[in-house]
C-alpha cells in the first residue's frame, strides 16, 4: 500500500531489527537496520532523528559484535546528526556520547570513555534532572571508569549518585548484584571493600522499605565477607 520507499516501511524494518537484536541474532538485525536505514537516508534525508537512529542501532549491532572501529564510525555518525538538528542539550545526543564511551571503555581507553560519559551525564542531570534511569546510568559508568582506573574512591562516589536514584525493584536487585560482584572480586583491597561494603549493606536497607520481596540469602556472601575481617581497621 505504502511501498518500499516509505518513513512506515522503513519504521517496521526498524522494529524487526530491534526485535533480531534484543534476540542476539546480530546479523539478522544488521539486515533489517540496513533496510531501514537505506529507506530513511532517501526519504527522509542525512540530517533526520529517524536516520540518526539507525545509524546508531547499527553501531550497537558492530558493538555487540565487537567490531569496535565500526561501532565508533556509526556512532560517530548518529551523534553528528543529533548535535546538529536535536542540538547538544537533548537526551538522543546524550545517548550518543554515552553509546561512544561504552566503545572506548570497551577498548580499554579509559580517559576517552571518561570525557564521553561526562559529556553524557552533564547533558542527563541538565535536561531529565537527577532522579532520571539515563542519569543514574551515566553516573555508575563513570564510577565503572574510575574502578578500572585504580581510583576507588571517585567510583565510590559515582556509585553511590547512581543507587540514590534508583526507585523500583529491579533496579535494585541490579544495582545489589553489581556490588556483590564487586565485594567478591576485590578482596584484596580492604579499603576499597569496606566502602563497597558500607555502599551495599545501605542500599540494601533503603530496599527493604521499598520491597517486602527483597531476599534475606542476598546479604550471605557479604556476611560471610564480613567475617573475614575485611570490616576491620
Amino acid at each position: 500500500v505504502l511501498g518500499e520507499k516509505h518513513p512506515d516501511t522503513a519504521a517496521s524494518y526498524y522494529n524487526i531489527g530491534l526485535v533480531y537484536n534484543d534476540k542476539g541474532d546480530y546479523d539478522k538485525a544488521f539486515a533489517y537496520y540496513g533496510k531501514a536505514l537505506a529507506i530513511r537516508e532517501e526519504v527522509l534525508g542525512e540530517k533526520h532523528p529517524d536516520t540518526a537512529a539507525s545509524y546508531g542501532n547499527i553501531g550497537t549491532v558492530y558493538y555487540r559484535k565487537g567490531d569496535y572501529d565500526n561501532a565508533l564510525a556509526y556512532y560517530g555518525k548518529a551523534l553528528a546528526i543529533d548535535v546538529d538538528v536535536l542540538g547538544e542539550k537533548h537526551p538522543d545526543t546524550a545517548t550518543s556520547y554515552n553509546n561512544i564511551g561504552n566503545v572506548y571503555y570497551y577498548k580499554g581507553d579509559y580517559d576517552r570513555a571518561l570525557a564521553y560519559y561526562e559529556k553524557a551525564l552533564a547533558i542527563d542531570v541538565e535536561v531529565l534532572g537527577e532522579k532520571h534511569p539515563a542519569t543514574a546510568t551515566s553516573y555508575y559508568n563513570i564510577g565503572n571508569v574510575y574502578n578500572n582506573k585504580g581510583n576507588y574512591k571517585n567510583a565510590i562516589l559515582y556509585w553511590e549518585e547512581t543507587f540514590g536514584s534508583i526507585k523500583n525493584s529491579s533496579r535494585y536487585i541490579k544495582s545489589l548484584s553489581i556490588l556483590r560482584r564487586y565485594v567478591l572480586s576485590n578482596l584484596s583491597d580492604k579499603s576499597f571493600l569496606r566502602n563497597t561494603l558500607s555502599l551495599a549493606m545501605d542500599t540494601v536497607e533503603r530496599a527493604r522499605v521499598d520491597l517486602s520481596s527483597m531476599k534475606d540469602n542476598f546479604m550471605e556472601p557479604l556476611i560471610k565477607s564480613k567475617k573475614c575481617g575485611i570490616m576491620g581497621e
